[in-house]
């Protein structure tokens, strides 16, 4: 798919990240709603005989090139494709934008024994290439080593990090 062909199939409108149809075909009527809503939560549209992710094409729409790379919801609404929400991420940061909660229901954090619990942050370091776990410490609350994680996976993952649901 390039450009030129998505916007004979369809039109984009990046302020409501919606797609509509630009041909009449298949009983859709010229400008209702394309794309349907895939059981993971994307947009997908179906052009051509292909299927394709919605988000990617709206990348396609607006500047005419793949990304390069992945495609990240920066509000995490898989759904949500106006343009703002939009931008490439590797797949690490797309994952520090995604919310893991454990089973305290905080992400990061782990009860070491009754009474103590450790914040951990795992992060990528470039000078040695792999993924690296460090511990922030223990805490004799889980909301205080929540505090003290959060700070640190502000900083370390940047715009990225999105914060607890």
């Amino acid at each position: 798919m390039n450009q030129q062909a998505l916007k004979r199939l369809v039109s984009y409108d990046p302020e409501t990240g919606v797609f509509a149809w630009e041909t009449a075909k298949g009983g859709k009527a010229i400008g209702s709603p394309a794309g349907s809503l895939s059981e993971h939560g994307y947009i997908r549209l179906g052009l051509d005989g292909r299927r394709y992710m919605a988000h990617r094409m709206a990348w396609l729409y607006m500047t005419g090139c793949e990304p390069d790379g992945e495609i990240d919801h920066i509000d995490g609404d898989r759904s949500n494709n106006k343009w703002s929400n939009l931008r490439v991420a590797t797949r690490r940061q797309q994952t520090h934008n995604a919310v893991w909660p454990n089973q305290l229901g905080m992400r990061g954090i782990r009860e070491y024994k009754p009474g103590k619990f450790q914040a951990r942050i795992s992060f990528f370091d470039a000078r040695n290439g792999k993924s690296v776990q460090k511990s922030l410490g223990y805490y004799p609350t889980a909301e205080e080593a929540n505090e003290v994680y959060e700070l640190a996976a502000r900083m370390v993952h940047g715009e990225f990090y999105r914060g607890a649901a």
